[in-house]
């Protein structure tokens, strides 16, 4: 049958409520299924549509507001040609589906009502388990009243055992259509079907293949992703692990350890972990009591091992009883006292603006006394205070000692039982009169009467016998400190206590005292706790035999009996004769081989000789200025390069050679010296001494280049003897730019256009003669840097600062924590002593391009040199256990005590 506009339905779909899944699959199915094209034709100008049985009503999906269900449900009827009952055993028992079904019938269309039966039995003779409603077994009247006489309805087994089956779904397919060919509709639609599925196959490979294409540039596309995620994660740690934040510059790497490009990374963790010591580690090592810095908190660990938080407190001095008991921190506004055995806090006072940084004393019934000073506001005015801390810690007050202009001396007696000041009376113009601060109590000074001092006996000792007089027990020989107005109470160092001589017992710990005398306890600072802050143990090196070296072949270049002619320089045509002028052992004064070139071994023989000839290298300094030669046989003949230069121009007197050994640059007279031709090739002298920062010649000595006002100026090499001309010069480098009080510590020239420079506040960079910068970050933990050793391939660099020394990598990673040999550790000898070139024994420090560091330093003989070495450190076995008992992250949530916990209890 052809489409009829009339129906706006193609079927009327009624069901129980409790068949409503099936009922809307059998709608879905009805209304999406294709007839195939061969049956669309009808006859001549009739077709059906490519989906002939679209729309079905179902009630459900056709609700509109406000109408009351019977008109809804008539209007459905009215419009639907076909009324598909979904019969069933509630269906048999619905009222409504029995309404439908007569209401339907009453349309006159009693022929297109169709039973899809989807449970129970047509005809059943149990009751419960009919599936037809009444209104499809019996028959109605002309009025349209069901009656008593049977009917047959039309009805198709749609139950569950046969819903799948495809013939079935077509036998109310063509039902509906009214077919008169069910086998051609089969065959038509298997066909179609099968064309369908080959239609779709091919959409699939097609569509696999694209897919494979967009995977692939997908995964390439992730993976480059990836890899820029990784390089960004790693250079982001590398600025992490130089500034001792080594905890967040593993948690950056860490989710990358598992991944397909482990790697990348796990050479680096792997290298951070061989040498960054654990918060446990560093922790399980602090003395007690000590007080440590841990996520910017200050902490006190007690001496019974607990912390406390004394967060705000910024001492500027930390001064510990004798009993250990009173700790003591000095700020600049407030004095504080703690119980260092409790973490309780005893008492407090305000400064009031006093300098507490004189001498400290505790006398023997406990009272501790820090002498301090004010500056008064006219030019030489002083005053002068003693803070008191009782024994107990409870009271602490700053007591008011003199108002003077002149300070004549102090003194104590009677073992620290008395404290004396002399000073120009206020009552007189001449006299002096002493006063009497007793250490038994915290009070104000007594002055003791009687006690008067003439002019005439001003140079005498000033107290004259009041010792005896007031502590007759005292067998002290009136010790005092004199003290110009200048210098009032001149800060405390080891040489310049007064009381420590008089017999006074120092007390436990004091930070300036310590400072003074270059050593170091828990309390002299407070300690930061971080991963791999802390020096490197003694542990971490070992000790090696020293290499010999064969003698220098020098001594006799220029004897008297054949004195060198001067080729070039200062006195051309004149001769030199070897150690013509005294050389003095102070200023770094040397007669021997030259130096050698930067990152060769100070103890390997070699380059005291040139084109296989011994090279002499004098220099000397004197009341108007320094003295350089350089000596060597040319042309078979001894001759000499000379310069002197005037002391005014404040340069360094630092020397720096190429790699071969060809050229010798001079910073104190701004010259080059090639040793080949012994013509000096290039003179900076005209540049101001500020200007050149640092230089370096590049590894194959075409060119030398100078760090000069944040840029880099190059210098392009000669024939022999000629000068180098000045070439190019970069456009501004960040890392050579100086700010207040900054100075450039070391440039490298890793090849022609390839660099690193080091600023003397950790500043360290790596950059091209464009400008552009590679990678920059700041070194931690060592203090001011001074100086830059590259090892002879520039595969490692060690920056040595004012407190210790660290390696880098060309690619910029620290590969050590702060570092100092054990003769440093163990507080037998300073840094500085180790690394001194005017001492008599020179320092010997080399790194070679494995990352092994060996430093010659005497330990108890400051003459005696002892070698260390240091190896490069890997840590070994898995990553994942290694990162588990090194990294500490405790949640941010948590108190930084709390924190410390987490990362100290495992």
């Amino acid at each position: 049958m052809p489409d009829e506009p009339g129906y706006k339905y193609r079927a009327f779909i009624s069901y129980s409520r409790n068949d409503r899944e099936v009922a809307k699959r059998l709608q879905r199915l009805l209304e999406y299924f294709v007839l195939p094209s061969a049956l669309r034709v009808v006859s001549a100008g009739v077709t059906r549509n490519a989906r002939p049985l679209a729309p079905c009503f179902r009630d459900e999906d056709e609700l509109v507001p406000g109408q009351g269900l019977p008109d809804r449900i008539r209007h459905g009827l009215e419009s639907s040609e076909y009324l598909i009952v979904v019969c069933s055993r509630s269906s048999a028992k619905s009222e409504w589906v029995e309404r439908e079904i007569l209401d339907f019938g009453r349309l006159g269309r009693g022929d297109n009502i169709l039973a899809v039966v989807i449970d129970g039995t047509p005809h059943a003779q149990n009751a419960d388990d009919e599936s037809l409603p009444r209104a499809l077994r019996f028959q109605l009247d002309s009025d349209g009243q069901l009656t008593e006489q049977r009917a047959e309805p039309l009805w198709i087994d749609w139950r569950e055992s046969t819903r799948s089956d495809r013939v079935t779904f077509l036998r109310i397919v063509a039902a509906l259509l009214s077919l008169r060919s069910l086998d051609d509709l089969i065959r038509r639609d298997a066909q179609a079907r099968r064309r369908a599925q080959v239609i779709r196959l091919s959409l699939a490979a097609a569509t696999l293949v694209l897919f494979s294409a967009v995977a692939v540039a997908w995964f390439r596309e992730r993976n480059t992703a990836e890899e820029r995620s990784i390089q960004q994660a790693v250079s982001l740690s590398r600025t992490d692990f130089a500034d001792d934040r080594v905890d967040a510059g593993l948690q950056r790497l860490q989710p990358f350890l598992d991944g397909r490009h482990a790697g990348l990374v796990e050479p680096v963790v792997r290298n951070v972990l061989g040498w960054a010591v654990p918060i446990q580690q560093q922790f399980a090592r602090l003395t007690r009591p000590s007080l440590l810095r841990f996520r910017g908190a200050l902490l006190l660990l007690d001496q019974n091992g607990s912390l406390h938080d004394l967060s705000g407190i910024e001492p500027v001095r930390i001064i510990l009883s004798r009993d250990g008991r009173r700790l003591v921190l000095i700020q600049n506004v407030q004095v504080s006292v703690f119980d260092a055995g409790t973490g309780e806090r005893l008492g407090q006072a305000d400064t009031k603006g006093i300098h507490w940084d004189a001498q400290a004393f505790e006398s023997p019934d406990g009272l501790l006394v820090v002498l301090g000073t004010f500056y008064g506001a006219t030019n030489g005015g002083t005053n002068h205070f003693a803070l008191g801390v009782s024994k107990n810690g409870t009271s602490v007050a700053p007591v008011f000692l003199s108002l003077i202009l002149e300070l004549r001396g102090i003194a104590v007696a009677g073992n620290c039982q008395g404290l004396l000041i002399a000073h120009p009376s206020g009552l007189t113009p001449n006299p002096f009169e002493s006063l009497r601060f007793t250490t038994e109590a915290i009070e104000a000074p007594q002055a003791i009467v009687g006690e008067i001092f003439s002019p005439a006996e001003e140079t005498a000792d000033p107290f004259g016998s009041i010792l005896q007089q007031d502590f007759p027990e005292s067998q002290l020989i009136h010790p005092h400190h004199d003290v110009t107005s200048a210098e009032p109470f001149k800060p405390v160092s080891a040489s310049t206590n007064p009381l420590l001589s008089a017999g006074c017992a120092d007390v436990k710990s004091d930070s300036l005292a310590l400072h003074a005398r270059e050593v170091t306890t828990g309390l002299s600072d407070p300690v930061t706790l971080a991963t791999g802050s802390d020096f490197e143990p003694e542990s971490h090196w070992a000790r090696d035999i020293m290499p010999t070296k064969s003698a220098s072949p020098v001594p006799g270049l220029c004897p008297e009996s054949a004195a060198c002619p001067v080729v070039d320089g200062r006195g051309s045509g004149a001769t030199h004769t070897q150690g013509e002028q005294q050389v003095n052992t102070f200023m770094d004064d040397r007669y021997g081989a030259p130096p050698v070139p930067r990152g060769a071994s100070a103890l390997v023989a070699g380059f005291d000789m040139f084109a296989g000839n011994p090279v002499l290298f004098e220099y000397y300094h004197h009341n108007s200025g320094t003295d350089l030669a350089v000596c060597r046989t040319l042309d078979g003949r001894p001759a000499c390069y000379e310069e002197s230069v005037t002391m005014d121009e404040h340069r360094t007197d630092d020397f720096l050679r190429s790699r071969t050994g060809r050229y010798i640059f001079w910073k104190m007279g701004g010259t080059v010296i090639d040793l080949q031709s012994l013509h000096k090739v290039m003179n900076l002298r005209e540049l101001p001494s500020d200007q050149i920062q640092a230089c370096d010649f590049t590894p194959d000595e075409s060119r030398f280049v100078c760090a000069a006002g944040g840029r880099l100026a190059f210098y392009q090499a000669g024939s022999a003897g000629a000068f180098w001309p000045q070439s190019t010069t970069s456009p501004s480098v960040g890392p050579l730019q100086l700010g207040s009080g900054q100075k450039m510590a070391g440039l490298l020239a890793l090849d022609n256009d390839d660099f690193i420079s080091a600023r003397s506040d950790g500043l360290v960079g790596r950059f091209d003669s464009s400008g552009s910068v590679q990678w920059q970050l700041h070194v931690a933990g060592i203090g001011p840097i001074s100086d830059v050793l590259p090892s002879p391939e520039r595969a490692f660099i060690l920056l040595i600062g004012q407190r210790g020394m660290r390696i880098l990598s060309r690619d910029g990673f620290v590969q050590s924590a702060p570092l100092a040999p054990p003769a440093v550790l163990a507080g037998k000898r300073p840094l500085e002593a180790c690394l001194d070139r005017s001492a008599d024994q020179k320092p010997s420090v080399d790194l070679d391009d494995a990352g092994n560091l060996h430093m010659m330093c005497g330990e108890n003989d400051p003459q005696a040199g002892v070698l260390f070495v240091r190896p490069a450190r890997t840590a070994e076995g898995a990553v994942g256990d290694l990162m588990r008992g090194s990294v500490c992250a405790p949640p941010l949530t948590l108190s930084p005590i709390d924190a410390l916990k987490s990362c100290t209890s495992h």
